[in-house]
């Protein structure tokens, strides 16, 4: 149940990190990224003879469930910023180029800066 409630509010937690990204809020479906990684770890358990019954496998399932959660953390926060513009002056971008031979009357003639 602790689970559920977990999953819920770090699934919100990673849908509103995205938005203020400008990303899709679907970005927070990582949150199931806990869900696979208890799954693997309940599967490593078994496969490596950790133990027969779910309480000694499920200290692995729930460590392998917290990485799941880190990767989908990891993975919503190295996102690019959609809301940075390229006017900023921190260097990136190509400097903007003043006309010095503007033409009003050529419709091809790129703007003046300012």
């Amino acid at each position: 149940m602790l689970e559920i409630i977990f999953l819920v509010i770090f699934g919100r937690r990673l849908a509103k990190t995205a938005r203020e990204k400008g990303h899709s809020a679907g970005w927070g479906a990582l949150a199931l990224l806990w869900i696979v990684g208890e799954l693997i770890g309940f599967f490593l358990a078994g496969m490596l003879g950790i133990g027969s019954d779910i309480l000694t496998m499920y200290p692995l399932a729930i460590l392998c469930a917290i990485g799941g959660a880190v990767a989908a953390w990891l993975i919503v926060k190295s996102l690019p910023d959609r809301h940075a513009s390229n006017d900023d002056d921190d260097g990136g971008g190509a400097p903007p180029v003043e006309n010095r031979h503007y033409d009003p009357a050529n419709p091809f003639s790129p703007p003046r800066k300012g």
